[in-house]
């Protein structure tokens, strides 16, 4: 049709294209036209003010608060001591995140106009980011997933967020450990990597209101800059209104916070840690530049609310990439993990707390708890000869039986598995996405359904153990530094091992075009070890003291075994070392080479070490030799680091396979070449404890101990005789030395050293001052003394711990001038019969470890612990009022108590002690908080005999003799001892000898 035809017709056809709108025109969209709001009236305004959030301590989050209330309030902790969150210090910065993740990394970047996706490296971000003044556009980084990075090992969640979730306790094992991609590529993704997200943002960003994906929960801790939110609580009406909000296409012109009745605005500052339960409704906005590490995680606390919002996503058409990875197969994983749990449940060691209770719950069935426990135990030990290690020790191995444990669960759980079963049960067949390991998922959800019933009506507070229900059973952890990865390819960092041949077996002599370093006896023999740069952030920190490597340390009283350094100080860009040279020229210039480098024309005449050979050299010296080689290939994952032009030429093959993480890698990283085919041969068979047991018993020999044999009568002298003296006549002379002649004469022979074992000598063993070692720990528990004294020896959680299972005599102990980390273990040792602790000036020791070393009764069952001490030292520690009136009424027949010198006790700590009955001794020596006023509840207070208020400037002398004449007329006789000298009283370390002989 021509030209002039198509006029004739009248009709003015369209002489252009027609315009396709998708997410990547450039035309705007509705939301690109702007805010049609003003984000600082939002900041100021005064109509978000509703009372939400709860703030908490660090202690306080446990699994128990959680079992208790669930999670449905946001939960604010401004000091995050006690949660377990391992993040980098103040001096991290975001070139630090390129060092770890890559600058080659891929990210999905915001425009905060907009809200929409774009892709950007992390090289480009980070120049963004550090160059304020060339900003053009307000871009957001809000999803940066390290897992499977060198950030990985810098950053842990917290404590309870690691016991909780799904991701570590219910998706399997084999699985998680197979992933080795740390993109969060779907095609390479083993389980749902939404564990670990790094969130760079620059003053100004804007993330308008959301849902986090498919109802996860969220941990959000603030390294740098601040963050407002706007919490908006997941109410039906809510979420109503946000469906509507979000499908009418005008999120720029209204602001959703001014849509709802409630919401409530707060702002994180720096080092704060925000927990955000499921479905809340959330906007933030940022005032300043930030960097925030955060993380995703499903929960048993709210299962009905995550598939709800999971419902709500699906109306509203959210992408699959914003959505939960694998959510369906999530819940099948959840719903066979609790069956398994319910079926076989785990076992647990036979204890003395756990042996029966004086309050026995009676059953429907007539029968008692303790009854049935024990008939447990006695099937259970009938079938079964299990048999546990006591913790690593010297000489002394405990042996305990199991039985199995009792499981109660949590309302949360029961409802939340009730909802779950039917939603799997309502799936349609095109989204069941049944995993591969549910074999018969009909017969799960039956099973399931029927196991549910039977503990519908568990007792809340049973269910508060403080103690992860679905939790996997605890795996060894090996020597080696745990995995790294790359962060552009995902592969492993290799490292050097001596005597391996990196080129394969193909290579003949190890070389391949590529001269052998490894076995030769010139220069390339040298294994070069990197040295710290000691400019990155984690060079800078200290030991953490928490980590396995740290634990392991002599100065945190590990045995010192596996000689690494701290997880949280494994330095970033580790450097060749000062001898390194070249391996042509021999020479070490350009040894000073940059971090990281944009080209390899730049290297040309820097140090560098091929990541495959580990040979160093100069580019120019490798092309001076052979100008047909390639240039190579720059590596970003270490600085100096490269492929060099021999290996890039002729071991292309390898590389690939060394660098894509297809091939095995060795415990100590480095990558194994596949080798050649050879015969299947079939798996060996994996026998039970009790196949194996049976395989190897000799049905006709009994092998039994060696008896103990009893100590001699007598001391056998040199010349073949015995001395006259018999055994009861040098033990009466022995009763006259002291403790180090007592030592001393143990080295004389092996009569005296076994007859001076007895405990007679050895009611009291005090070691303060010294550092502990196997020697002494293993000395203390062969003597069994009634008294302790650990003070001031840096006592680690595990030495003490290991010693008071082994002591169940003593009576006495003295821990003070000691950490709290340490002395912790007092919160999980049996101690019935310790009738006498002393705590004093013990670092770390307030309110908050108070209530962890006496927990409250309908909490757990471990209350009935240091519930019989008569005297107790809490002198110089930071305990307060409320602290001493836990101790009080948790001690019901406390005689004594020391509170010499706490800096925070005040008047009112004598109103705590009224219900005291035994209380007698008070010493409140040194408290400078302290007036007159402490000496008025005396008169109610009729068991308190002496009172020490020495050294306090602000109570007079004649108030206090006052007192002592109104309290004597009404016949109360009272001492208080006042002024500035010392009170003449002992100490309970002065009296312990008396103690003891009573």
């Amino acid at each position: 049709m021509g030209e002039e035809e198509k006029k004739s017709r009248g009709r003015n056809l369209r002489s252009t294209e027609r315009i396709v709108y998708d997410d990547r025109s450039e035309t705007p969209s509705e939301n690109e036209r702007g805010r049609d709001f003003n984000m600082e009236e939002k900041l100021k305004s005064n109509s978000y003010n509703h009372k939400h959030i709860k703030e908490l301590k660090g202690p306080d989050l446990r699994i128990c608060y959680f079992q208790k209330n669930g999670f449905s309030t946001p939960i604010l902790v401004k000091d995050k001591t006690g949660l377990g969150l391992r993040v980098p210090s103040k001096n991290f910065t975001v070139m630090d995140v390129k060092a770890c993740v890559g600058g080659r990394r891929i990210l999905d970047v915001m425009d905060v106009e907009s809200q929409n996706s774009l892709h950007m490296s992390v090289k480009d971000w980070i120049e963004y980011y550090t160059k304020p003044e060339s900003r053009t556009k307000l871009l957001n980084v809000i999803s940066l997933e390290f897992s499977h990075t060198k950030l990985s090992t810098y950053v842990e969640q917290p404590t309870v967020i690691r016991q909780i979730d799904w991701v570590d306790c219910v998706w399997p094992l084999h699985l998680k450990d197979s992933q080795s991609e740390g993109t969060n590529a779907l095609d390479k993704m083993k389980y749902p990597k939404v564990q670990k997200y790094c969130l760079m943002s620059v003053k100004g960003c804007y993330t308008d209101f959301h849902i986090d994906m498919s109802g996860t929960s969220v941990w959000y801790h603030v390294l740098h800059g601040s963050k407002f939110f706007w919490m908006i609580p997941p109410t039906s009406s809510n979420l109503q209104i946000y469906e509507n909000w979000v499908m009418s296409g005008k999120q720029n012109r209204q602001f959703f916070a001014d849509l709802v009745p409630d919401c409530q605005r707060v702002r994180l500052s720096a080092g704060w840690t925000f927990f955000i339960p499921t479905g809340w409704i959330h906007g933030v906005y940022t005032p300043e530049d930030s960097l925030v590490f955060g993380g995703n995680f499903l929960h048993s606390f709210n299962i009905p609310l995550q598939i709800e919002i999971a419902s709500l996503e699906d109306r509203t058409l959210v992408q699959n990439k914003f959505k939960f990875p694998f959510f369906t197969e999530m819940m099948w994983y959840c719903a066979e993990r609790y069956c398994s749990l319910l079926l076989n449940p785990p076992l647990r060691s036979v204890t003395p707390e756990n042996q029966g209770t004086p309050e026995e719950i009676k059953k429907e069935d007539g029968s008692t708890e303790s009854e049935t426990q024990t008939q447990i135990k006695k099937e259970t030990l009938n079938d079964l000869d299990l048999k546990e290690e006591a913790k690593e020790s010297p000489d002394v191995k405990e042996i305990k039986p199991k039985v199995p444990k009792k499981i109660y669960m949590t309302p949360f759980e029961i409802e939340g598995l009730d909802i779950l079963i039917n939603w799997l049960e309502n799936l349609p067949s095109n989204k069941r996405h049944v995993p591969s390991e549910v074999r018969n998922a009909p017969q799960l959800l039956k099973k399931l359904k029927e196991l549910v019933d039977q503990h519908r009506n568990d007792p809340p507070e049973l269910a508060i153990s403080d103690e992860p229900l679905l939790a996997w059973p605890a795996r060894k952890r090996g020597r080696g530094m745990s995995n790294m990865y790359s962060s552009c390819t995902g592969s492993r960092i290799m490292k050097r091992s001596k005597g391996i041949n990196r080129l394969g077996p193909n290579t003949p002599n190890g070389s391949n075009g590529v001269e052998s370093q490894i076995g030769d006896k010139g220069k390339g023999s040298h294994h070069h070890r990197r040295v710290r740069c000691k400019k990155c952030e984690p060079c800078t920190r200290t030991d953490c003291g928490e980590c396995h490597f740290c634990k392991d340390m002599r100065k945190f009283g590990g045995p010192g075994r596996m000689k690494q350094t701290c997880i949280s100080r494994q330095c970033m860009a580790p450097l060749l070392p000062s001898t390194a040279a070249c391996y042509y020229c021999d020479s070490g210039e350009g040894r000073e080479a940059p971090p990281y480098l944009d080209d390899i024309q730049e290297a040309n005449d820097l140090l560098m070490e091929c990541s495959i050979c580990w040979k160093i050299s100069h580019p120019r010296c490798i092309h001076a030799k052979d100008s047909s080689l390639p240039a190579g290939g720059l590596c970003e994952d270490l600085p100096a680091s490269w492929e060099c032009p021999f290996c890039q030429k002729n071991s292309s093959k390898i590389h690939k396979e060394a660098w894509t993480g297809d091939n095995p890698v060795s415990e100590d990283g480095i990558a194994s070449v596949p080798s050649p085919p050879e015969a299947a041969t079939p798996c060996p068979k994996i026998l039970s404890l009790n196949e194996y047991l049976n395989a190897n018993r000799l049905s006709e020999v009994v092998v039994r101990p060696a008896p103990i044999v009893p100590p001699p009568l007598y001391v056998k002298q040199k010349g073949g005789g015995y001395h006259v003296f018999e055994k009861e006549i040098w033990q009466r002379i022995f009763e006259f030395l002291d403790k180090k002649s007592l030592v001393n004469t143990m080295c004389a022979c092996k009569a005296f050293c076994r007859w001076l074992m007895d405990r007679r000598y050895w009611y009291s063993i005090d070691v303060s001052g010294r550092p502990l070692n196997t020697f002494i720990l293993t000395g203390i528990v062969r003597r069994q003394p009634l008294s302790v004294n650990l003070s001031n020896t840096n006592v680690s959680r595990e030495q003490l711990e290991w010693l008071l299972m082994r002591l169940p005599h003593l009576e006495h102990l003295f821990i003070g001038s000691n950490s709290m980390a340490g002395c912790s273990a007092l919160a999980k040792v049996h101690t019935s019969r310790l009738r006498t602790l002393d705590l004093s000036w013990m670092e770390g020791l307030h309110d908050d470890a108070i209530r962890l070393l006496l927990p409250t009764p309908s909490l757990t069952a471990i209350s009935q612990k240091l519930k019989f001490i008569s005297g107790i030292s809490l002198s110089g520690t930071d305990i307060t009022d409320s602290g001493v009136y836990h101790v009080v009424r948790h001690m019901q027949i406390l005689v004594k108590l020391e509170l010499a010198y706490c800096s925070q006790v005040s008047d009112n700590v004598l109103t705590g002690m009224t219900e005291a009955k035994h209380l007698g001794h008070v010493v409140l020596t040194g408290c400078h908080q302290l007036t007159n006023k402490v000496l008025e509840p005396l008169k109610d207070l009729h068991s308190i005999t002496i009172l020490e208020v020495n050294h306090c400037k602000n109570v007079s002398s004649s108030i206090c003799q006052a007192v002592m004449t109104d309290l004597k007329g009404k016949n109360k006789s009272i001492t208080i001892c006042y002024g500035q000298t010392m009170s003449s009283y002992p100490r309970l370390a002065d009296i312990v000898n008396d103690l003891i002989e009573l």
